[in-house]
């Protein structure tokens, strides 16, 4: 039950006692690590052994903050140009800063498709919110680590807020060009992908489209053309290219179709047994 809900045992009270796996983080034996200099993403860390996917990484470690003043440290790193920043929101009023008290974790990089996550957990002697790296897949020693930043920068001007705050190196596949948290742009484009469109072109006609992918790096979505083509624009209801969404027309649906549309019987599920880790 404490593993689901985040909440980290005390051997004390926990029936597994040191056998417990799922400890407070500085009862935990972290893997060995080692920091090095990367080729574009300047310190990062690798992993010295192997790591075994859901195994405990190491705690993200640094100075406790009130919300005053992170703030302030933070218009004073503006004021500076700063370009590096180790903060950690841990709730809406603290936030841990890694820069001038830390351990390894501080170093590890961003990734688009990263082997580690941060969780979150609550230490049940204290009641304290700690923040640990945990592995998300089998990791191999000499492997460097990485977890998804998913950075929410302030943008104090409208125009500044779809602006990006860094930009991402993580050179993965899927990378997205960007350190930001992207859940409303995910939204959007869940929204807009497969949408029929209507695109004015320069001759002031409207020309019909399909909006069929998106490329992350440019921030543009892929158009196709219904007299054929493909075109990479920015939509946006206020940008310089006026666009229309079209409604799909209904089409005619067949018995058995409606009945392959019929609500389910719901599956009863078997209890399992649950451990207190």
């Amino acid at each position: 039950i404490n593993r689901r809900l985040y909440v980290r045992c005390y051997p004390g009270n926990c029936p597994n006692g040191k056998e417990c796996k799922n400890k407070e983080f500085n009862q935990m034996k972290s893997p060995k690590l080692k920091a090095f200099l990367t080729q574009s993403c300047g310190w990062g860390v690798k992993t010295k052994e192997k790591i075994s996917k859901g195994s405990f990484v190491i705690e993200y470690a640094g100075e406790i903050l009130n919300d005053a003043e992170c703030e302030k440290r933070m218009w004073k790193a503006k004021e500076v140009l700063e370009k590096n920043f180790y903060m950690m929101e841990i709730s809406s009023d603290c936030v841990i800063d890694a820069r001038h008290k830390a351990n390894l974790s501080r170093l590890i990089n961003s990734s688009c498709q990263p082997n580690c996550k941060s969780q979150k957990c609550t230490d049940a002697s204290t009641g304290e919110v700690r923040v640990g790296i945990f592995a998300i897949r089998d990791i191999e020693a000499g492997e460097e680590l990485s977890y998804n930043y998913q950075f929410q920068h302030f943008a104090h001007e409208m125009e500044n807020a779809n602006k990006t705050s860094f930009d991402c190196r993580c050179g993965a596949p899927n990378c997205i060009g960007t350190l930001d948290s992207t859940v409303e742009k995910r939204e959007e484009i869940k929204k807009f992908m497969n949408k029929a469109i209507k695109i004015k072109w320069t001759d002031g006609k409207f020309h019909n489209a399909v909006i069929c992918d998106y490329d992350w790096k440019t921030q543009k979505y892929i158009i196709e053309y219904e007299s054929g083509g493909r075109e990479a624009l920015q939509l946006k209801q206020d940008g310089k290219i006026k666009f229309k969404f079209l409604k799909r027309p209904k089409t005619a649906t067949s018995k058995a179709q409606q009945s392959e549309k019929l609500p389910l019987k719901p599956i009863k599920l078997e209890d399992n047994n649950l451990t207190t880790c």
